[in-house]
């Protein structure tokens, strides 16, 4: 048996949370044996780069901690860059600040290959700065538990060191590296990064926003699911990242399919 999803026909019922249900009676699955897998997913991605779950970068200016607004919405490296040095430079900045800038560049001086462009640097002409890095660093100078960081699409390794310039890791400004696809009817014999069971499938992101991803099922039979002794009348399906929170999906329809064999 072949079930056909597709997010349009489906009630969201909440943030990247989908309810499908079945025409008809329930589906009973008696047979021990019987087994499921997602054989395919294609959606348009659409996830932005900045949303509330990163946007709010987190500096300390002169022993002062600062907390900028970065805009929501979708970027890449170089208009990123542009969103920086204006969020850095408006309200809020230490008065003993002088002028930011952020600049696209490369990790490996003198080099040409415009591939190699993909770190940014922030430096200040007048005052040192931190830019904290890791959960724990930010809870130390803010007092902010699980933050809305901007750091995790901008990492400065470096940051927690009092300095005039930052050179960033390799900046990516896709949302997610992977989509998790979880469901309702998982049989919970999973275990995501986060302790998650209910994970039917991870989804790479080869794609950035407004295109079409398409991933199918490699076919491995142990990757298959139990289904036998439920009953199902209605499918919920999630989307998560690796963390296991879930994705501010914005408006892309996906489809999907499902395949039972119960034979």
């Amino acid at each position: 048996m072949k079930l056909w999803l597709d997010s349009r026909f489906a009630r969201e019922v909440a943030t990247s949370t989908w309810e499908f249900d079945l025409p008809g009676d329930a589906l009973q699955f008696e047979d021990e044996g019987a087994r499921f897998w997602l054989a395919s997913w294609v959606g348009v991605v659409s996830l932005d780069t900045i949303d509330a779950s990163n946007n709010v970068f987190y500096v300390v200016e002169l022993g002062t901690p600062r907390e900028v607004a970065i805009p929501n919405g979708v970027y890449n490296i170089d208009t990123l860059a542009v969103a920086m040095t204006t969020a850095l430079n408006g309200v809020g900045k230490h008065g003993g600040m002088g002028t930011y800038s952020v600049t696209k560049t490369t990790s490996t001086p003198g080099a040409t290959a415009s591939a190699a462009y993909r770190f940014l640097s922030v430096a200040c002409d007048a005052g040192a700065f931190l830019l904290p890095n890791t959960d724990g660093q930010i809870l130390t100078h803010f007092g902010v538990r699980d933050p809305p960081s901007f750091q995790k699409v901008v990492a400065f390794p470096e940051g927690h060191i009092s300095a005039t310039s930052f050179l960033s890791d390799i900046v990516d400004t896709r949302r997610a590296h992977v989509l998790v696809v979880h469901s309702n009817i998982s049989d919970n014999k999973n275990l995501g990064p986060q302790g998650e069971r209910s994970i039917l499938a991870q989804i790479p992101v080869t794609v950035g926003y407004g295109e079409l991803l398409a991933w199918s099922h490699a076919g491995a039979s142990f990757e298959s699911q139990r289904l036998g002794g439920k009953s199902i009348q209605c499918i919920r399906i999630e989307i998560r990242d690796a963390r296991g929170a879930l994705l501010p999906w914005t408006g892309g329809a996906w489809s999907a399919c499902l395949i039972i064999d119960d034979s």
